[in-house]
């Protein structure tokens, strides 16, 4: 079964003072064709674990998590349906020619987060001094 995989990457610049994302900027890279041999037993993840490999992406547990950030890392999309990572291509309804989106998160950090907040103190004796 071939199936045309669009990659896209999701960059999120992500707020360390808010601890949200700020700006959501989106990258569409060229298309891949991907031949699965067994779209019973293949699942989504493996689909996006093997897309990510192909086009050299870090591995997820190597991704770095900011500050409230609970969205997983990436996503398949196919006619307008998100995918279960753990459902087969066929239980997900993904048939022989069918486009599937696979979009990847970066976090970009901005700004600055106070990591000591006695060395902004406001010590008035020294003031009235």
């Amino acid at each position: 079964m071939n199936i045309k995989v669009q990659p896209r990457i999701q960059r999120e610049t992500w707020s360390l003072y808010w601890k949200e994302p700020t700006k959501t900027e989106t990258q569409c890279l060229e298309a891949v064709t991907m031949n699965v041999d067994d779209p019973g037993s293949s699942t989504v993840a493996a689909l996006m674990d093997k897309l990510a490999a192909q086009l050299s992406w870090p591995p997820e547990d190597g991704l770095v998590r900011l500050q409230n950030f609970q969205e997983p890392w990436q996503r398949a999309l196919c006619r307008g349906r998100l995918l279960a990572p753990d459902a087969t291509l066929t239980d997900a309804g993904v048939a022989d020619g069918d486009v599937v989106t696979v979009v990847r998160i970066e976090l970009v950090a901005e700004g600055w987060k106070i990591k000591d907040e006695l060395a902004f103190s406001n010590d008035s004796e020294e003031e009235e001094e």
